[in-house]
Parts: structure tokens; sequence; C-alpha cells
């Protein structure tokens, strides 16, 4: 990957867009990034890191904070970078845009949008490949690295450089872990782990289930369970045989026992149907009483229709009179109404007269209308114009206030607007640069305090792993002294150990004697063989600890010493501000507070300049309505003028007292309603007259019709009651019976008969059934039932006995088979699942540390790429310190499993021994970093499947080399530029500028932004 060009936008301290062509440095191959501290050159790698990652570079800043301070809203932060990677050119951009969310509540709220795409360039246009989260999934597809990777591996930034170098074994191991993916080799064992109990797990089942199921038919293995079974089924067989005679005995009873029950029911059935005549004879005078009432009920029946009708002409007769009676009366009630009507009729003269009056009067009225009508309209058409040019004239006066009101106000806003530029917008820039400077100051000073405090408190716990280290020391003496005394005292009694053993007739394994006149005898106090492995393990425990304590306090001292160079570094740069730091941090609060009174100022800005446009948009809004306003007023009063003169017109053409239309029209209305009342009673005397004559019509005919009607139904009455007695004669029923209570109901007629005809079809069937139930028992004798019921009972129990113990037996032999075919199944899936976890647990135990080494697989793998990067590494060192250091990782075994661990130290050929690293000077620690990082870019190149690695960027470290080992370092990336990287170094050092030619210059502006630009030979 070698980058091409990148642009950055309203980022970091780049407020303006600001690009970088890094093409013009393709052929000087080594080159520099220089400016003042704090101007913005690490934001460079931040942009690269950005526009591929979403990150920036280090992992002390946010890339979300970065977006530049000074930036407005409306600027929009981007960062756009082009590189060629393959012969292929790619570009990532990403930004970041401010919007302003108007809420219901009436304020304002900020959020942030995020944009992020990638392309590639086709040799005529730039074609987008996809957008989103999708970004940073295609930078890694891309260049192969992860985020993490790329910081370790391209771009080395401040803070990060010494970190792997450094490092503790476990943080060291997480950094490789991310690094080379090796999280697999722990996903690998843990999966074997997991395999492996869960198939141990699955064995524990089968083995329960085995025990469960033997539990389960009370057998304690499949051998007795087979036994079992063979007896079950022979059992079953005795049962079986045994059986068919029982049924055969069961059969023989259950048919005589049969027989006998028929022949006792018809026995039963006769003596019944013997019963029934009986009650049936007592029943015969009851039966014959009711026949006689159903005979007098039906010939009451057929005189029935005949007393209904004489009962219906009577009630037509007495009907036919209350007619007649009703006719008389209303026919004297209509000859008085039609007297009546007459009366009236006669004295309705009057009121067509005045009705003649009513309609002359209202002429009259309906033709002064009109007039009226336009006079009282002229008149409200009046009063509205007068009241539209009173209006006007106010409205006006109203305009003319507002015109001068926001002409005041204009020339206020242009005043405040001038003001506040001058007083706090243009300063802007400088207080921005004040604040930056000022806020260095004082992180210098709370550095120099923070960095005071660490050395003091190095100091204590440095002479506390001293005194540690130093009983940690004696102790160990002291019990290794003790280890060889007991090691020496077992050696003195091993004569008599072996002595113990030593049996008459057996040759001794020393001298070959069979016997043993004189055996040794056992020294006084010797210890046993566990008291010393007791021992051997406390001595190794204290020596563990012993160098683990060395180690750390190597590692304190050379955090110590680093330490005070970094305090005498951090005093040094604070002594040049000559100022306090509660000096500078009340001038930081005092140029914050003017830094925010001018931001304030200058977002208030645009909103006085809109309110200064927005009042002289009413300015000239206000001047308008004035103007039409006067028009308007003006226009009005001539309408007014002729109003006037028209209404004294019609005033004279109208009586004063019919000069309210209104009223008028109320009189006219008024008189028509009674005129039509009038109208109206003359028409309903009329219509009375002539309906009172037609009602006295209508009564005298009624009056006739009502008299020819009761003498039709007297005669009809007469004709039924003679039919009636002539039926009744008939019927053989006595004068003056009551018939309805002789024909019964149909209820009860209907009961009658079924009753009387059910009893002579029962007597019949009695008979008949005693009859034949005689003739058929005539040689029979009533058997004994009582007696084959309980032999058949008995053989029923015998059999029912017989066959539960068929189905017990049968039940039994069902479930050991049952069981049997389960603990077969069992027993294979428990073989199978014994070689499977012998397989993954023999596995298992060799990838988590059972093996020669001692080493669990993640560690081994982990140690080899260590191995690699440190041979890589030392090849740089070694020039670059003349052969004096090397790196050497530790095979030294750790604690727990003995797993080996990761730490690095320095071969010094010089002293001949191994240090820390901790130990080393700043200069050699920076050669010893640059030269890891070398080599962790040479191995990540190839683990990362032979992706070429063709730039390198460096951002710290050159300001603590001296003459001589700055010369070892830039030779170094010299080789490195030959073998054709483009490497970038980051530093203010003045001599490095001398040494590199091409440059990237990152100036500060004086607004407090920041620009850069290419400059080559």
């Amino acid at each position: 990957m070698k980058p091409h060009k990148i642009v950055m936008q309203a980022f970091g301290p780049y407020l303006n867009a600001t690009e970088i062509d890094f093409t013009k440095l393709y052929s000087y191959g080594l080159f520099l990034i220089t400016g003042s501290t704090g101007c913005g050159k690490t934001t460079i790698l931040d942009a690269m890191s950005y526009a591929l990652y979403g990150r920036s570079s280090g992992s002390l800043r946010d890339a979300r904070d970065m977006r530049c301070i000074a930036a407005p809203d409306t600027l929009e932060t981007r960062v756009s970078f082009e590189m060629e990677l393959g012969g292929d050119l790619y570009k990532f951009e990403r930004g970041m845009k401010i919007r302003a969310i108007k809420k219901r509540s009436g304020e304002t709220e900020r959020t942030t949008d995020y944009e992020e795409s990638c392309y590639n360039y086709d040799g005529e246009k730039w074609r987008l490949l996809c957008t989103g989260p999708q970004v940073r999934d295609k930078a890694v597809e891309l260049l192969g690295f992860s985020h993490d990777q790329f910081s370790q591996v391209i771009v080395l930034p401040q803070g990060e450089f010494r970190r792997l170098l450094t490092a503790p074994s476990l943080e060291k191991q997480k950094i490789l872990e991310t690094l080379f993916g090796t999280v697999r080799w722990q996903n690998f064992s843990k999966a074997l782990a997991l395999r492996s109990k869960s198939i141990d797990a699955a064995l524990s089942q089968c083995v329960e289930r085995t025990a469960t199921l033997c539990k389960s038919v009370e057998c304690e293995n499949r051998e007795e369970l087979g036994a079992r079974l063979s007896q079950k089924k022979d059992e079953l067989q005795a049962v079986e045989t045994g059986m068919k005679a029982l049924v055969a005995a069961f059969d023989a009873a259950s048919a005589a026992f049969r027989d006998a029950s028929t022949l006792e029911q018809k026995f039963s059935e006769l003596d019944a149907a013997r019963e029934r005549q009986k009650q049936l004879a007592l029943m015969t005078d009851e039966i014959g009483k009711k026949r006689q009432s159903l005979e007098k009920a039906e010939k009451a029946l057929g005189v029935m229709p005949y007393l209904d009708a004489l009962t219906q002409a009577q009630k037509t007769l007495d009907a036919a009179q209350k007619e007649l009676e009703s006719a008389q009366s209303g026919l004297a009630a209509a000859q008085k109404e039609e007297q009546n009507a007459q009366t009236t009729l006669d004295g309705s003269a009057k009121a067509e007269a005045s009705l003649k009056e009513l309609a002359g009067t209202i002429a009259r009225l309906e033709g002064i209308l009109e007039p009226s009508r336009a006079l009282c309209k002229a008149q409200k058409e009046l009063l509205i114009k007068r009241q539209e040019q009173r209006s006007a004239l106010a409205c006006a006066e109203k305009e003319a206030l507002r015109v001068e009101q926001f002409t005041a106000a204009l020339e206020n806003l242009k005043t405040k607007i001038k003001e506040n530029s001058e007083r706090y917008v243009l300063r802007l820039p400088e207080l921005v640069t004040q604040r930056t400077e000022l806020a260095a100051r004082v992180d210098a000073f709370a550095a120099f305090e923070a960095q005071k405090k660490t050395v003091t408190a190095l100091d204590s716990t440095l002479e506390k792993k001293r005194n540690e280290y130093k009983a940690l020391s004696q102790s160990h003496k002291n019990e290794k002294q003790i280890y060889e005394n007991m090691q020496k005292a077992i050696d003195g009694d091993a004569a008599y150990r072996l002595a113990q053993e030593l049996c008459d007739g057996e040759k001794c394994p020393v001298c070959g004697s069979d016997s043993h006149p004189i055996p040794a005898a056992a020294v006084c106090g010797a210890p046993t063989r566990e008291e010393l492995e007791i021992q051997k393990k406390i001595v190794e425990s204290l020596e563990e600890k012993l160098n683990v304590s060395g180690e750390e306090g190597a590692r304190i001292r050379g955090e110590h010493d680093s330490a005070a160079k970094r305090l005498a570094e951090l005093e040094a740069e604070c002594e040049k501000f000559g100022s306090s730091a509660a000096e500078a941090q009340a001038q930081l609060s005092s140029v914050k507070k003017s830094l925010e009174e001018a931001q304030t100022a200058a977002k208030r800005q645009p909103q006085m300049e809109a309110e200064a446009k927005n009042a002289e948009a009413e300015l000239t809004k206000a001047k308008a309505n004035f103007d039409s306003l006067k028009v308007q007023a003006d226009t009005a009063a001539l309408s007014v003028s002729a109003l006037e003169g028209r209404v004294a017109q019609l005033a004279d053409a109208v009586p004063e007292k019919m000069r309210d239309a209104a009223a008028v029209e109320e009189q006219i209305t008024t008189l028509k309603k009674s005129y039509e009342i009038t109208e109206n009673q003359i028409k309903e005397t009329r219509t009375q007259f002539e309906s009172a004559r037609s009602a006295l019509a209508a009564a005298t005919e009624r009056l006739r019709s009502s008299t020819n009607t009761k003498s039709a139904a007297e005669e009809n009455c007469k004709a039924a009651a003679n039919e009636f007695e002539k039926r009744r004669e008939q019927s053989e029923i006595p004068q003056g019976s009551d018939i309805k209570a002789l024909v019964l109901n149909e209820t009860a007629r209907g009961s009658l008969k079924e009753e009387i005809e059910g009893f002579d079809r029962e007597t019949l069937l009695q008979n008949d059934r005693a009859a034949a139930l005689e003739k058929q028992l005539a040689e029979s004798q009533r058997p004994n039932t009582q007696a084959l019921k309980e032999i058949e009972a008995k053989a029923r129990d015998e059999m029912e006995k017989s066959l539960s113990q068929k189905g017990a037996f049968a039940a039994s032999i069902k479930n050991f088979e049952s069981v049997s075919t389960q603990l077969a199944q069992t027993a294979e899936q428990e073989e199978k699942l014994r070689r499977n976890f012998s397989l993954y647990d023999h596995v298992y135990r060799l990838t988590g540390g059972e093996n020669p080494l001692k080493t669990p697989i993640h560690q081994f793998v982990l140690g080899l790429m260590l191995d690699d990067i440190v041979a890589s590494a030392n090849i740089h060192l070694s020039q670059l310190s003349r052969g004096r250091y090397s790196l050497v990782r530790s095979n030294t075994p750790g604690r727990g499993n003995g797993t080996k661990g990761l730490d690095l130290s320095v071969g010094d050929a010089w002293s001949g021994g191994e240090r820390g690293v901790n130990t080393l000077s700043g200069g050699e620690m920076f050669l010893a970093s640059l030269s890891l990082a070398f080599g962790l870019s040479d191995v990540v190149q190839a683990y990362a499947g032979g992706i070429r690695l063709d730039s390198l960027f460096i951002d710290e470290g050159f300001g603590s080399l001296d003459a001589e080992t700055l010369d070892t370092a830039m030779g170094a990336l010299e080789r490195l530029r030959l073998s054709g990287r483009l490497i970038g170094v980051i530093s203010h050092v003045g001599e490095l500028r001398e040494r590199i030619p091409a440059h990237i210059n990152v100036k500060r502006q004086a607004d407090g932004t920041a620009g850069a630009a290419v400059i080559t030979p």
C-alpha cells in the first residue's frame, strides 16, 4: 500500500480543504513530516486511519473528537484518502455533517450525520464499491489488516511505539492475538475441551441408563436378564396348556346356565300373563261405564252445530237491535248539526266585506315598500363607507408609526452588528491560538506534577521491592540449606531402607549373600521421601518468587529511570514558560471565557444579520401598507359623498312614517295573515254546512238499513230454534239437558276412546299369550337356575385367574425384551462414546499443555510467531547497535501448567549476559523498538498472504537520539528506502530537516488553524 493523495477539511486543526500529494515524494522514498509541536503533524496519520477504518491512528484520540473546533455547523468535516495497491487505485471517503433539528418545544437540537464510501478507479472514472459500515470491512479485505494491525505495522503512532517491546507477557499475548488472529487456536483447544466434556457426560448418561434399566427389572446385568426371560417364557407356556381345560369347563357351565335361564324366563312370563288377566277382569265394570259416557258424547256432538247456529242467530239479533237504536240517535244529532251550520253560514256576509277592505290596504303598503327598501339600503351603505373611511385613516396612522419604529430598529441592529464583529468575531482566531498555547502550558504543568508523583511512588515501590528481594533471597538460602541437609540424611539412611527389604534365603542386591547376620541400623532423625519432596517444592517456589521479584525490580528500576528522565524534561519545558501553573491556569480560564463569548457572538452574528434583513423587509412592507391605506381612505371619502346625495333623494319620495322598510314589510305580513285567516274562516263555514247536510242524509239512510237488518235477524233466529229442537229429539237427548257438558272436550273423548281400545287389545293379547305358554310348558319342570349360576361363576373365576396369570407373564416378557433391546443399544452407544472420548480427551490434553514441552498449543503458536518477529528484528537491531544488542525471548516455564512466557530481554554482547529491556537508555530503547517494529512489519506481511507493505510511518523517538545513534537510525531507514518502501518520519528535530530533503511542512495559521504543503528540492 502506497498513499497517493489525502484531502482534509474541518478535520483536526485543518479548517479549510488541505490536499497532500504523496506522489511527489515517490522518487525520494524517505520524507519528513515537520512542524512545531501541536501544529497537526500526527493528524495526517489520523486522517489516513480515519478514512480507512473510522478510527484515529493512536489509542488516545477518538475520531469523533477530530472535528475542527473552529468549523461552523455549515462546514462539513471530510477526509478523502487515495492509495495505490497492487497497481490499482482506491479512494476512501468519510464525512460528518452537523444538522439542526427543531423540537416540538421550539428548542433546536444539533445532531451529526456520518457518511462513508469506497471507490475504485477504472482508468476513466471513480466507480463506487460500497458505502456505510461495509467500508471498514473493505479496507480490511484490501489491506489484509485490522485497525490495530495497521497501527502496529504501517502507522506507528505516538504512545504505541514501545508497547510490544516493554509489555508483560499477558499484554504481549493480547497484542499478538490481535495482530495474527491466533485466538482460533484457543478456540480449537476450548472446542476440544467442550467436545470431550460433552462425550464424557453422554458416556455417564449411558452408564446411568444401563444401571437404571437393570434396576427396573431387578437384574444385575444382561446375562441375568436373559436367564429370567427364558424362565418367564417357560412359565407362560405351562399356563397356556392348563388354560384350555378351564375354558372348556366354563363353556359347558355357561351353556347349561343359559338354557336354564331361558326356561325360567318362560315360566316367569306365564305367571305374569295370568296375573295380568286377573287385573283386567277387575277393570271390566269401570270400562263399561266409560263406554256409555263415550256414546252420549258422540250423540251430543252431532247436535252441537245446531246449538251453535241458534246461539249465533240470537247474537246477530241483539246486534241489529243495538244498531237500530244507534241509528235513531245519530239521525237526531245530524238534524241538530245541520240547523247550527245554516245559522253560521247566514252570519258570514259581514266577514266578506271586511276581507275586501284588507285587500286594499295591503295593495297600498306594497306600493311604498320598494322605495323604502332602497332608502334603507342606501343608508346602510353610507354607514359602511363612513366606517371604512375612519378605519383606513386609523390604520394609515398606525402604519406610519410602524415605519418610524422599523427605521429606528434597523439602524440599531446595523450598529450592533458592526460592534459585535469588531469586538468579538474578528478576535476569534487570535483567541483560539491563545487557548491552544495556554492549554498546552496547563497540560505540561499537570503532566509535571503527575510525573513527580509517579517518580515518588516508584521510589517507594523500588525500595519495597529491594527489601522484598533481600528477604526472599535469605529465605531461599535458608530453605535450600535445609533441603541439602535432608538429602544428605536420606542418602545416609539408604542402607537401613535396603535392610528392611532383605529376607533369609534371598540374595542381597548389594553383596549377593543369602544370609544377613548384621543388617544396617536406622539413622536417627532421617526424613522421609515425602518430606524431602515437600521441602524441594518450598525451595522451588521461593526460587520462582525470587526470579519474579528480580524481574519486577529490574522493570521498576527501568520505569523509575525513564520516569525520572521524563520528569527532568517536563521541568525544563515548564521553566521555559516563565510563569507558574496557577498563572497559566488563570490565563487559560480568562482566554476560555473570552473565547466562549466570542464563539457565542460569532454564532449570534448570522442571527443578527437575519434580524436586520427581516427588519428591512418589514420596513418596506410597512411603507407599502401605508400608501395602500391612504388610497383606501380617499376612495372611501368619494363613496360617502355620493351615497349622502342618494339618501336625500330617496327620503323625499318616501313618507317619514314609511321609511322603516322592515316595519312596513312586517305590517304587510300581519295584514296578509289576517286576510288569510278571515278567508279560511269563510271557506270553513261553507264546508261545515255542506258536511252537516251530507251527515243528515247518511243518518237517514242508516236508520232505514238498520230497520231492515233487524227484521231479517228475527226471521233467522226463529228458523235456527226450530232446527235445533228437531235434531235434539232425533238424538234422544232429554229436553233441558246441558249439551256442552255431554259433548266433553276433544282430548277427553280421545283419551276415553284410547283407554277402551287399549283394554280390549290387552285382554285379547294376555289370553293368547297365556294359552301359548301353557301349551309350551305342559311337559317341562321349573329349573334350579341359582345352582347353575354358581357353577358358571366358579368356572369363570378359575378361567379369569388363569387369563390374569397369562397376561402378567406376557407383560413381564414384553418388558424384559424391551429392556434387553435398550440395554443392547445402550451398550453399543457406550462403546462408541468410549472410543470417541479416548480420542478427543487425548488430543485435548496434548493441546492443553500435557505434552513433553508442557505448553498449550495457543502459547506454542504465539511463541513461534514471537520467535519469527525477534529473529527478523535482530537483523535490524544488530546493524543499528553495531552488533552489541539482540532481543531474546524468555523460555522460563511459567507457573500453573508450566506454559512458556512471552517476555523479552536484551542480550548484551559487550557484557556477555542478558538484561531487562527497561534497563536500556532512551536512545537504545528507541533503536530496539524500531527494530522490533521492522521485524513485526516483515512477519505480519509474510503471515498476511504475501501482501507487500510499501509504506511505513514513524511518529516518535528521534528526539532522544544522540548524533551517532541518529546516524545509525538514518542508515536503517535508508536501507528500508532502498528496498522500495515509502518511509515517512514525523519529527520536529532540526537535524532531520537537513538529512531528509523531501518534506511535508505543517504550519499553524494566524487564525489558529493549520495548513500543509509538500516541499521537494
